[in-house]
């Protein structure tokens, strides 16, 4: 199978578009592992007794199997549920729901991730190794395992990405680091990189990137967010 063909692959995936760009990254040796939160949102799987969006169990599967098409090593890892805003159909209030996911751990070192992940408490040797095993670079790693004070605050991110004179504002949309204030320049070369390499081989994931990142600057409420990250990105 070719690459273009793994890339419509992922495109076609039901998965939220951080683990979509990820995989693109993966297909093209830029990052070697990466972690999936997969959770199913649609109705049909809603438990209203328990308020909970199940997932299910097929529809986890097909994730599975599209990761074995694309060739990647991949870990099952915990069920476990997380909290969110949504407007009811209905009504169009929000309301809060519980979702269902499992997290799935690929690449080649799927299962040192998942060790590393669910390892509690972690250690200073454990976030370099997760820091490594994501992709990050070094200087970002070392800094967060030895003195964070170097690093950006993810509040300073976040203006950085609402300067519209920013020259740069397209490829900060691709870090999934926080940046050290001492390397900063290199290391947004690697963000530049991956901006790169998804709007070369996507440009399908790279809109839905830029578009998540342009609601993200919105003034919108919260439970229209909500409402976008699960459909609008799907």
């Amino acid at each position: 199978m070719g690459l273009e063909e793994k890339v419509r692959i992922v495109e076609g995936m039901e998965l939220d578009i951080a683990p979509k760009k990820n995989l693109i990254l993966m297909l093209a040796g830029q990052k070697p592992n990466c972690e999936i939160d997969v959770r199913h949102v649609e109705m049909p799987y809603y438990n209203e007794e328990k308020g909970l969006y199940n997932l299910n169990p097929l529809f986890y599967q097909s994730i599975v199997n599209d990761i074995q098409k694309l060739g990647f090593n991949y870990e099952h890892g915990e069920i476990r549920k997380s909290e969110h805003t949504r407007l009811d159909k209905e009504t169009r209030e929000p309301r809060r729901v519980a979702i269902e996911l499992r997290q799935l751990f690929v690449g080649d070192d799927a299962k040192e991730l998942k060790d590393v992940f669910y390892k509690d408490p972690k250690e200073k040797e454990d976030h370099r190794k997760y820091g490594r095993l994501m992709g990050f670079p070094e200087t970002a790693v070392d800094a967060y395992c030895n003195d964070r004070s170097k690093l950006y605050e993810e509040g300073d991110t976040f203006l950085l990405f609402n300067n519209p004179m920013d020259r740069t504002l397209d490829v900060l949309r691709f870090l999934s680091f926080r940046p050290t204030q001492n390397h900063f320049d290199d290391e947004v070369k690697v963000a530049r990189r991956w901006h790169d390499t998804v709007k070369e081989l996507s440009p399908t994931i790279y809109e839905k990137v830029v578009r998540y990142h342009e609601r993200l600057r919105s003034e919108e409420p919260m439970e229209e967010m909500g409402k976008f990250l699960y459909t609008t990105l799907n």
